[in-house]
């Protein structure tokens, strides 16, 4: 190993992702920072998109649109709702987060 090679950055799929978004001609911060609104929602469109073509390989596109819009409608249950579904067909409703910048952009990022 010639000296100073572990100094030598290995690229990692996010500069790959990065270098792609700037050569889109999207902006790409230096450090994390809360994404808007309008960024929550397409980042939540682009992953409905893909969850469809996922479905897509089991189910017909109705069926698919139904199955998921059935995963969403069980989130929406009441406690004592939830407590009849059982471990694997609801979830708990999920409030909006009240938190500071640091921890709004850190649950975002865990989102993913």
């Amino acid at each position: 190993m010639s000296q100073g090679a572990w100094q030598q950055q290995v690229k990692r799929d996010a500069d790959d992702v990065r270098e792609f978004t700037v050569g889109a001609g999207q902006g790409s911060p230096e450090e994390p920072s809360v994404m808007s609104e309008e960024e929550v929602r397409f980042i939540t469109k682009m992953i409905v998109d893909e969850v469809l073509e996922l479905f897509a390989t089991v189910h017909e596109s109705t069926d698919a649109k139904n199955v998921l819009k059935g995963f969403v409608d069980a989130r929406f249950f009441s406690s004592s709702q939830l407590s009849r579904c059982g471990d694997n067909d609801c979830s708990k409703d999920i409030q909006k987060i009240d938190a500071p910048e640091v921890d709004i952009t850190a649950e975002q990022a865990d989102a993913f």
